[in-house]
């Protein structure tokens, strides 16, 4: 893939549904799924919404036409996020993050972390989305698919956005990306370190014993543990990145 395949916007829209099909997948009816019913990553509320608003009667959405899922992926998602004014790579980051959380969400980041150079904004966009997604109460179960999924629209994103240079700004980016993720295990083992030690020595000064110190105890060890989590949480979507990289 090179800049020049994606200088014209429709051909960058398809090479964008076509990413996000590939993770939407066919049909699904998961319960624990809030969507519900769907086929293509189409819901079957939006699906009756489409039909309606075309004035055709209601159907089921397993049976949507492939030209009828294209219209909606554009109208619903694309041109909410006016994908055209875009650049290519930012585009998949905004349209395949508005599919999943909404065009409303995608775009209020997309402004949020402002103009930058389009590397910065694709990894802006795509941390962003992940902290968003693991907050969800369905990541227990959901969770690795869409680490995987953010890891591989980050990359092809760069490759969309830097043709023949992106391996050059893959590299770096992968580089970065293991970078940071050693700094925050060091910046959480440390800062846990120093949270227990310092709360327990305070409690030691103070005379306290009992109730108390077991509750002051127990916070540290909560603490730390967040602390932990967003270190693994880190060096995870670091993994994920430099694998999708390598591709």
């Amino acid at each position: 893939m090179t800049a020049k395949k994606f200088s014209n916007a429709d051909l960058r829209f398809q090479a964008c549904l076509a990413f996000t099909l590939k993770y939407e997948g066919g049909r699904s009816n998961d319960p624990r799924d809030p969507g519900g019913r769907t086929m293509e990553g189409v819901t079957q509320a939006t699906y009756d919404a489409y039909r309606e608003r075309t004035r055709r009667a209601r159907r089921d959405v397993f049976t949507i036409e492939a030209a009828e899922r294209d219209e909606i992926y554009r109208n619903e998602y694309w041109d909410r996020i006016d994908g055209n004014r875009l650049c290519a790579g930012e585009d998949l980051c905004v349209f395949d993050f508005a599919v999943n959380s909404g065009p409303a969400r995608a775009l209020e980041v997309w402004t949020k972390i402002g103009p930058c150079k389009v590397d910065d904004m694709i990894h802006g966009i795509c941390a962003h989305r992940l902290s968003f997604l693991h907050a969800l109460r369905t990541w227990s179960h959901f969770g690795a698919g869409w680490g995987r999924r953010v890891a591989a629209c980050e990359a092809l994103a760069l490759r969309m956005a830097y043709g023949k240079a992106a391996p050059e700004v893959l590299t770096r980016k992968a580089g970065e990306a293991n970078f940071h993720s050693g700094k925050k295990s060091t910046q959480a083992v440390a800062g846990g370190t120093i949270m227990g030690s310092a709360t327990i020595a305070h409690a030691v000064h103070g005379g306290m014993t009992g109730a108390t110190e077991i509750r002051i105890l127990v916070v540290v060890a909560v603490l730390a543990g967040i602390f932990f989590f967003h270190a693994w949480r880190q060096s995870q979507r670091a993994a994920a990145f430099v694998t999708e990289a390598k591709r």
